[in-house]
């Protein structure tokens, strides 16, 4: 994992597991910017022989920093649904 410590968020960011149950995964995710990652996960069942790969993007629109104001346009969004 690398860190960029003037901007203090990590680029980088890999895992994996192995189960009893024969199930295999790993991902990793890359942050390209302040606003955007790209991610990608792979996972392996060597019992079943069953292959899931999948790549993903997070892009955030806009960051309220003031949680009560997020909590507030949260509720009003939800009873406008």
């Amino acid at each position: 994992m690398q860190c960029n410590q003037i901007h203090n968020f990590c680029l980088q960011v890999a895992t994996g597991q192995v189960a009893s149950t024969g199930m295999v995964a790993m991902s990793y995710v890359q942050k390209v910017s302040e606003k955007v990652s790209l991610a990608s996960e792979f996972m392996y069942n060597y019992m079943s022989r069953d292959v899931t790969a999948s790549v993903g993007y997070d892009y955030i629109l806009r960051q309220i920093k003031n949680l009560r104001t997020f909590v507030l346009l949260l509720n009003i969004w939800l009873l406008s649904v």
